[in-house]
């Protein structure tokens, strides 16, 4: 048991040590990931700290549905939990959302580790897979 919480501890820090120039800010992340990921979400970040829950994004095809935006990603509870956090920080800064991305993908690697758990895979096999995939 001990050694499936260290396991598990491993694949949560795995994609912050394996991205770690843009974790510990060495390099900024480039690609689409402010116009396109970052943009939405400090734009509602915005609306919900003067007390309004934008539906509405105005800027784009002479006005767009953010609820229905799969970039916007409105109904993801972690999404909620982010702002949540950035309200206690004050303010929902690049790094911020980088790093609520890439526990993401720390997410995503325990839940593959765990289903391979199930289909009765040995723990290092399972550990290894993961981190490769």
């Amino acid at each position: 048991m001990l050694s499936n919480r260290i396991n598990i501890f491993i694949l949560i820090i795995v994609p912050f040590i394996y991205l770690f120039p843009h974790t510990f800010q060495f390099i900024e992340m480039g690609n689409d990931f402010e116009l396109l990921y970052y943009s939405y979400k400090k734009y509602i970040f915005e609306f919900i700290q003067v007390g309004h829950f934008p539906l509405w994004s105005p800027s784009e095809s002479l006005g767009y549905s953010l609820i229905f935006n799969p970039f916007a990603q409105y109904f993801y509870p972690l999404s909620w939990l982010l702002y949540l956090i950035a309200i206690i920080i004050g303010d929902l800064s690049k790094q911020l959302f980088w790093l609520y991305t890439v526990f993401g993908l720390s997410i995503y690697n325990v839940g593959q580790y765990l289903w391979l758990k199930e289909l009765k895979i040995e723990s290092k096999y399972a550990l290894i897979a993961t981190i490769i995939t």
